[in-house]
């Protein structure tokens, strides 16, 4: 849940940029940011398929027809998501993309953000050892 709420808030260049420092291997890194970047490329592109889907009347059952249309579904996709990453690489390559990220912010932990990772690291343990103890042993009178 932690690592939810870090990667919802925090911008995409940045986390990548945090992968580098912490010597995350550069291909996963890569692999992570176009991930994420264009999932919602591709998910338009299934709606636009699903969409023609219904404008030709599918209606999907359990019959062999049904299987063999989202057959038909998932191959389009990854074969239009893999026209498609061609063309993206060849644009990339055209803007002198030579496998680094560079960036004008370079990101440098200031000592507020460390205090604050203190705090927020011992207020989890806090929680966790809550849950382990009861509380009337801690506390007595």
């Amino acid at each position: 849940m932690c690592l939810m709420a870090l990667l919802s808030t925090s911008p995409t260049f940045m986390l990548v940029h945090a992968l580098h420092h912490l010597k995350v291997p550069s291909k996963l890194v890569h692999l992570f940011f176009f991930t994420y970047r264009y999932i919602h490329v591709i998910y338009t592109e299934f709606v636009r398929l699903n969409t023609a889907m219904k404008i030709r009347c599918f209606t999907p059952r359990t019959d062999l027809h049904t299987y063999r249309t989202y057959a038909y579904l998932v191959g389009m996709l990854l074969v239009r998501s893999y026209e498609r990453s061609k063309r993206i690489y060849q644009s990339m390559l055209c803007r002198g993309f030579n496998g680094k990220f560079h960036t004008l912010y370079h990101f440098e932990s200031r000592p507020k953000e460390l205090v604050s990772a203190a705090a927020m690291t011992t207020f989890v343990l806090l929680i966790a050892i809550g849950q382990w103890l009861p509380l009337g042993k801690l506390i007595t009178f």
